[in-house]
């Protein structure tokens, strides 16, 4: 079987505020590919697997310091198609040749039979899209960081798990553990990974029902995130999603307000569930407090522009 495994690597920094972030991206990304090329040591000689890394416009040197760790082991394209994860995802499917299509993020940590399970399971089961957990992440060394480690592991779980059904067919899609065969295109040539990302890495897509695509679950395929190292970057990731992606376009499109947004979708889901399943409300109020900071900031800067 031909694998392709594919990582969309994004690591901008147009006003050069965030060096040391520079340097964790490509120390984390170095992390996803040494356990990417253990778990695909685990395979028998049947089996052709090539990782590609798809650069997704950086503006940020990181290709020299991986070719040097890595040489030939990974193959780096050039994303020239619509920029953000959909876009990578599509140039990929297109472009290059592959039986199924293996998924990850560039700052996780693949299980050391994650590859033989993408694998099995694409043979195990009818559908065409396969996902997994995602939601642990890896121990940090200080007590702050265990602190957001746990809390973002339970929050993560709580979110995802309610797309999941009892047959564990799922509406959520998610580009951090992912499998995808390559018949997908040709039965639905409507599929569009830019529609299901619109500027975020998942959320369960209205694209999926309408051209009624199921997802499986397969609880075995895991995946995790790398540890929480730093409260403050991950509040700031928070903050900066709010502002910078598409976040709001989704909202926006979806809802009459930021005000109904926030009451519907947000409320409920990401406050008061998960403090009822106890997760920390400070860690809650903190993250998702800097995610709605960033959405109005956003919000007035493109209303004081028009």
């Amino acid at each position: 079987m031909n694998v392709a495994v594919l990582t969309s690597v994004s690591i901008c920094d147009p006003k050069g505020l965030f060096k040391k972030s520079h340097v964790e991206s490509i120390n984390k990304l170095s992390k996803c590919i040494e356990s990417i090329m253990q778990s695909k040591s685990s395979l028998d000689q049947y089996h052709n697997v090539a990782i590609y890394l798809i650069d997704d416009y950086s503006n940020l040197p990181w290709r020299e310091a991986i070719i040097k760790t890595f040489g030939d082991s990974v193959i780096v394209l050039d994303n020239n198609r619509i920029k953000g994860q959909g876009g990578c995802l599509n140039f990929a499917m297109t472009n290059i040749e592959a039986d199924i299509f293996c998924i990850t993020d560039s700052d996780c940590i693949v299980s050391a039979n994650w590859l033989s399970k993408c694998i099995e399971n694409s043979v195990k089961f009818k559908e065409l899209i396969l996902t997994g957990p995602n939601w642990n992440h890896l121990q940090g060394r200080t007590a702050i960081s265990k602190y957001a480690t746990r809390n973002e592991s339970k929050l993560m779980k709580l979110i995802f798990s309610e797309f999941i059904s009892e047959s564990n067919i799922t509406s959520r899609i998610d580009c951090r553990n992912l499998v995808v065969k390559s018949n997908l295109k040709t039965e639905h040539s409507a599929f569009n990974f830019v529609e299901i990302y619109p500027g975020v890495s998942s959320h369960s897509s209205r694209m999926l029902e309408r051209l009624k695509i199921p997802v499986r679950f397969v609880p075995d395929q895991i995946v995790e995130h790398q540890s929480i190292d730093s409260i403050h970057n991950h509040i700031k990731k928070y903050y900066q999603r709010g502002k910078f992606s598409l976040f709001r376009e989704f909202y926006t499109n979806n809802f009459t307000s930021l005000h109904q947004a926030f009451i519907q979708k947000y409320l409920y889901r990401h406050f008061v569930w998960p403090i009822q399943n106890r997760v920390s409300p400070i860690f809650i109020f903190l993250v998702h407090g800097a995610f709605w900071m960033g959405i109005v900031l956003s919000k007035r800067t493109r209303t004081s522009r028009a």
